[in-house]
């Protein structure tokens, strides 16, 4: 490290990979635990002589010696390192001050510092030792052998879905009718695949063919959580209305029918858009183009050991996905952009079947080919990726230029509200009135005050909610209502 990147990292700031320690005459306790964290996360750089707000101090000259002998003797002390921890303290001038510089690499095992685990969260070390999740969460990360590589003990054939693979024949026979998949069993894929040998099925063949209730068994925390937001993701942070969703599907099945249903969800509540591709007559869907690279990246790249589900997340100005994800040296953590991404493939036996049925490609590709297909879905369209142990993609865009569906916004409800008010009938205006004083009152109970048979309460309010007026808040049973409110009276 030389005196002009010492300069930008001070420049920067603290982040999940950089940490700032003042230490002007000693090693510090926290210096410890952030050489552990940063082990047992993906690595950074500690300036000791740096105040926390970038301030350069200098550490004392007179003992900057002793200060890396005693730094070198603690790391390699096994009472307070296991393993011991190779590190070499560099020592640097900025601004007329001595500051010394530790490069921290991204550890292959985990870590510890007397006795206890430390992981990176932002900008601050925590003690993860108390927390079973987060500390299986660590040696998951550090595991050699890949989740989708272990065997899953006692799957057999009859644990899979013989529909599922019957699907992919399909698929592929499309593309090219003399695949070799066409003739072959579910078992002899299987193995084709490396999804199977003599020793076993593994999680990866589980995570593709298995039938929904084994997945449930063997990976509890397994899911894809697709939700729509009819209203732009800036109106949802501030959430005037309480409305946390407008319509949520879960997939507990296996990927590839996770894949599909993710897909329809995409075609049910984004708008669609075609184009002429250069030197051809033919009109393609650049919904379809754009997203499968997005669902095909969120389905392929998730780490799927870990206790989190995948998120894909549809507002009327951007499109979001959330997964976890297994933090590489090659990616830096925090926001990059989508040039950054590298080839590394986190579920390589995944993506070799999910390629063969031509949904996804190598990253790279699929990395320029969202490029590509974003601008021509909106002039404004942009990627914004945060990577850390949940990876965060947006791709922003306003609304695409199109006629053939249209997206309404919170902002459109509104100026619809007056116009819909006006719209009621006694009856639907007098359950907006009764509910505005009792939200937890039920549908039979209004039924009665009102005179009306539950059928017409149920439609009535069916109506109510379609229109925003009406939105019911927590379970049915248990929950209550709110009622979208204007200063015009009922």
């Amino acid at each position: 490290m030389d005196t002009e990147h010492i300069h930008n990292l001070i420049t920067t700031g603290e982040t999940s990979q950089i940490e700032f320690k003042t230490c002007t005459d000693n090693i510090s306790k926290s210096v410890y635990e952030t050489i552990c964290s940063f082990h047992n996360h993906s690595g950074g750089v500690i300036l000791l002589g740096v105040k926390d707000n970038g301030e350069v101090l200098g550490v004392n000259p007179a003992i900057t010696e002793q200060l890396k002998k005693t730094l070198i003797n603690a790391i390699n002390n096994p009472e307070l390192f296991i393993p011991s921890s190779y590190l070499i303290p560099q020592e640097l001038t900025i601004d007329g001050k001595v500051i010394i510089a530790i490069e921290v690499p991204c550890g292959n095992f985990v870590y510890s510092y007397k006795k206890h685990f430390y992981d990176r969260n932002e900008e601050s070390d925590v003690d993860i030792t108390n927390q079973p999740a987060l500390l299986q969460a660590l040696f998951e990360r550090k595991n050699p052998n890949i989740f989708e590589n272990r065997y899953v003990a006692g799957l057999t054939l009859d644990d899979l879905d013989s529909e599922t693979m019957e699907y992919c024949r399909r698929q592929v026979r499309v593309g090219n009718a003399i695949h070799p998949w066409v003739n072959m069993s579910d078992e002899e894929i299987l193995r084709s695949c490396q999804l199977m040998d003599d020793k076993g099925i593994k999680y990866a063949g589980l995570l593709l063919f298995g039938k929904e209730h084994v997945l449930i068994n063997h990976i509890p925390q397994y899911r894809f959580e697709a939700l729509y937001h009819q209203q732009t993701f800036d109106d949802f942070q501030k959430n005037d209305l309480g409305v946390r969703y407008h319509d949520r599907q879960t997939f507990k099945c296996n990927v590839v029918n996770a894949y599909v249903g993710l897909m329809n969800f995409a075609y049910k509540h984004l708008p669609d858009k075609f184009y002429l591709a250069p030197n051809s007559t033919q009109r393609r869907d650049l919904r379809n183009l754009l997203f499968r690279e997005v669902v095909g990246n969120l389905v392929a790249h998730s780490d799927y050991s870990y206790g989190t589900a995948g998120f894909f997340e549809i507002f009327s100005d951007r499109v979001i996905t959330r997964n976890a994800t297994r933090l590489i040296p090659s990616i830096k953590e925090g926001d990059i952009s989508i040039k950054e991404l590298s080839n590394y493939t986190k579920n390589p036996l995944l993506v070799k079947v999910l390629r063969e049925i031509d949904w996804v490609e190598d990253l790279g590709s699929g990395a320029r080919n969202i490029q590509i297909y974003g601008k021509l879905y909106s002039d404004d369209f942009e990627v914004n990726i945060s990577n850390h142990t949940i990876f965060v993609m947006q791709l922003v865009y306003n609304k695409p230029d199109t006629t053939q569906s249209k997206i309404i916004t919170e902002k459109d409800l509104e100026k619809d509200l007056e116009k819909e008010l006006e719209r009621l009938t006694y009856n639907q205006k007098k359950i907006l009135s009764i509910i505005e004083n009792n939200p937890y009152i039920t549908q039979g109970e209004l039924s009665l005050l009102i005179g009306i048979n539950p059928k017409n309460i149920r439609n009535n309010i069916s109506k109510l909610k379609s229109a925003g007026l009406l939105t019911r808040i927590g379970p049915d049973k248990g929950g209550w209502w709110k009622v979208r409110k204007s200063g015009k009276k009922r």
